[in-house]
């Protein structure tokens, strides 16, 4: 996945808004997909593991390569 989120989306200790929050992940970086559960995925980033919001985040594709 990419963080999606203008500015950055917050990395948390639990999946929830109310969980402390671990730090924030720069707009445009990549993470670790993890376990979904609910709305949330527990990611593993540059910051260490928790979980982000499903909105933050967008799959990562890769370019397709012609031969």
């Amino acid at each position: 996945y990419v963080v999606l989120a203008d500015g950055g989306a917050n990395l948390r200790s639990a999946p929830s808004v109310d969980a402390p929050k671990i730090g924030a992940i720069a707009e445009g970086a990549s993470v670790e997909e993890g376990i979904a559960e609910g709305d949330w995925i527990h990611v593993k980033t540059y910051l260490g593991s928790g979980y982000m919001h499903v909105s933050t985040l967008r799959p990562y594709l890769h370019d397709s390569i012609e031969w």
